[in-house]
C-alpha cells in the first residue's frame, strides 16, 4: 500500500486528525484502549488510523486485509512504549 498515493494521503491526514482531537479534544478521548488521549503520538496515531481503515475495508471486503492487519500486529508489539500511558515508562 506504501506505493498508493492516495491511501498515504489519507493516512497521514486521518493520523493528523487524531493528533489535533488528541491535543484538542475531552481529555477523556480514547483511540486506544490503555492510552490516554493526552499520550497519544505519532506512531500510535498512525496504527489506529491504519486500524480504522482496515475496519472499513472489511465492510467492503477489499483485499490485502490480512497482510495489513499483520503489520498492525507487528507495529504493536514491537513498539509497544508508544502504545501505553507515559506515566508507565522510566
Amino acid at each position: 500500500m506504501a506505493e498508493d498515493d492516495e491511501y498515504r494521503s489519507q493516512l497521514l491526514e486521518t493520523a493528523v486528525d487524531v493528533l489535533n482531537v488528541a491535543a484538542t479534544g475531552p481529555r477523556d478521548q480514547v483511540f486506544i484502549e490503555g492510552l490516554p488521549a493526552t499520550d497519544m503520538n505519532l506512531v500510535a496515531a498512525l496504527w489506529y488510523a491504519e486500524h480504522r481503515a482496515i475496519q472499513d475495508a472489511q465492510a467492503t471486503c477489499q483485499e490485502g486485509i490480512e497482510a495489513r492487519q499483520q503489520w498492525l500486529n507487528t507495529v504493536q508489539r514491537t513498539l509497544l512504549s508508544c502504545f501505553c500511558s507515559q506515566e508507565f515508562l522510566p
